[in-house]
């Protein structure tokens, strides 16, 4: 039942991608506040990793641990720097996921990519990729990266009564950024953003059931 699924997604990401106007409905205000220096810019990749479940696809995400740096204890989608031995943006993604979660780079197929996304809070430029496995994975998290592996079926996220809004405090001021309210969780940030294209992707393939 999923391959089809697969297949059309992999179709609908050769052709236009829904874009930045897809990202920005789960943008935070806030988000460009920040003294970046855009000429230094890193650059990142990251996977959106699903596999068939009875019913249903999962995506594959990650809690970061508390102490990791600025984006610790959120919750985010494998992936990190890209490194100079790196031949491209993919095997980048496939890379950092094989050493964060244990999932072997030859056990994914990857279905094509979306549009690259700028976090302003580290100061990255995030290629996102979307990908599967054809069984549920067999996790060996790193525990120096991996907090946590959360498993969210793809369904939650297409459904529009699972936004939500998070609140934030920066500077003792409390403030407001979309977010994805799923199973206790909340997805919020770039990860959020790249869901968001991910949902209007699903969404032109018409398929009624995964």
């Amino acid at each position: 039942m999923s391959q089809p699924f697969f297949d059309r997604i992999k179709e609908v990401l050769t052709k236009d991608l829904p874009g930045k106007a897809y990202q920005n409905q789960m943008a935070s205000p806030f988000r460009f506040d920040y003294n970046a220096d855009f000429d230094l810019r890193q650059e990142g990749s990251v996977l959106l990793l699903m596999y068939p479940s009875e019913s249903t696809i999962q995506v594959v995400f990650i809690r970061k641990p508390f102490h990791n740096g600025i984006h610790g204890g959120q919750i985010s989608l494998p992936g990190g720097r890209i490194e100079s031995s790196d031949p491209s943006f993919t095997a980048a993604a496939l890379r950092e996921t094989e050493e964060e979660i244990g999932v072997a780079a030859d056990a994914i197929k990857v279905l094509g990519s979306l549009t690259p996304i700028y976090v302003p809070a580290s100061n990255f430029q995030v290629y996102p990729f979307v990908g599967y496995t054809e069984h549920k994975p067999n996790y060996h998290p790193s525990p120096h990266e991996v907090q946590q592996i959360i498993e969210v079926s793809l369904n939650k996220f297409v459904n529009q009564e699972n936004r939500g809004i998070k609140i934030l405090v920066r500077d003792d001021k409390p403030l407001k950024a979309p977010c994805f309210n799923v199973d206790n969780h909340q997805i919020w940030g770039a990860t959020a953003m790249i869901l968001s294209e991910f949902v209007e992707v699903v969404n032109r393939t018409d398929a009624i059931t995964f």
